[in-house]
């Protein structure tokens, strides 16, 4: 699986999906990110380490810095640094292939958690988004602050750059907003509502948890829970929001009732079309045009964070019983 083996064109057949390698860590690990190259699958865990192993590999390096359960991580185009964000408001910068990994900076990014964090296509910036109702962005040389950006009015829940350089933000009330980062301009704003459930006593439930956009550039996808009857109780709906880039209007809910009560945490789109997303016990496949999974694969543990690798092939699962699954889908 090495870098010159990469191929953003490959057929798939998802169907033929199956569990080829799985590391198990001793805690629950909250998300999973491949580098860049391709080399190392990273966890962030809630014991306040991150995990990495080598793709085709069994040794295990920890990566400890954070203080809080670590939410997120990111890279820099080239794979050389790696960005993580946690609950202890801190971002973190590594060296993503070293021997003994230690910080190269530690960065007072947010009052509160900081729950997300995206880097921009050149690399030479980071965005973060926390409990502070901020987005903040910041030099990925050297951790100062370029700018924030103010008009969320609740937690921010998941951010993803544009491949134009512009930024969307998306929150617990399920707004999305279209920033230009230059200017800290806000463009417009996307209606995601339909994820954020109010209820009572208890407050908020839901949010854009996870935003992706599909390869041509024709939709954007945020996904999350909705028809939150119980969400105290986990009596809620798994559901992807699809959405036309161009002009930020719903298209369909694609949503997954075969599988039952959970949560849709994270989805990617393939460069086939399909929107590939791990939610309750499973991986669940769609096609563009489609508002049920055509296909599942059943996973032992439920799944918090899901991954493609860049090969096209491979997709990285985290788990809440501290496993990290590779899967593969074969080509057609």
């Amino acid at each position: 699986m090495s870098a010159a083996n990469l191929s953003a064109n490959i057929a798939i057949e998802p169907q033929a999906t199956h569990v080829v390698r799985e590391w198990k860590h001793s805690a629950m690990l909250m998300s999973c990110r491949f580098d860049p190259l391709g080399r190392y699958v990273f966890g962030t865990s809630g014991d306040r380490s991150i995990q990495r192993w080598p793709i085709d590999g069994d040794d295990v390096t920890a990566l400890e810095g954070h203080t809080s359960w670590v939410k997120s991580a990111g890279f820099s185009p080239d794979g050389a640094t790696m960005f993580s964000v946690g609950y202890d408001g801190k971002l973190i910068l590594w060296e993503t292939a070293a021997e003994r990994p230690r910080p190269l900076q530690i960065v007072d990014a947010h009052r509160g958690w900081v729950r997300t964090l995206a880097v921009h296509p050149s690399g030479q910036t980071i965005a973060t988004g926390g409990n502070d109702c901020l987005v903040k962005i910041w030099s990925a040389e050297d951790g100062s602050l370029i700018r924030e950006l103010k008009g969320h009015e609740r937690h921010v829940y998941s951010l993803m750059f544009h491949p134009s350089g512009e930024l969307l933000s998306g929150d617990l009330l399920g707004n999305v907003i279209h920033w230009n980062i230059d200017s800290g301009e806000r463009l417009r704003t996307i209606d995601a509502s339909e994820l954020h459930t109010p209820h009572g006593s208890h407050g908020s439930f839901g949010g854009v948890l996870s935003m992706t956009l599909s390869r041509d550039g024709k939709y954007l996808a945020g996904t999350g829970l909705y028809d939150a009857t119980n969400p105290a109780g986990g009596v809620q709906w798994p559901v992807a929001i699809q959405f036309d880039w161009a002009s930020g209007t719903k298209r369909r809910l694609q949503t997954a009732k075969k599988i039952g009560r959970c949560i849709n945490y994270r989805g990617h789109y393939h460069p086939n079309g399909d929107l590939i997303c791990g939610l309750g016990q499973q991986i669940a496949f769609w096609r563009p045009d489609e508002d049920e999974p055509y296909h599942f694969l059943e996973l032992p543990s439920h799944v918090l964070d899901i991954d493609l690798h860049p090969d096209t092939m491979h997709i990285a699962t985290s788990h809440f019983d501290g496993h990290l699954r590779l899967s593969r889908m074969n080509r057609s």
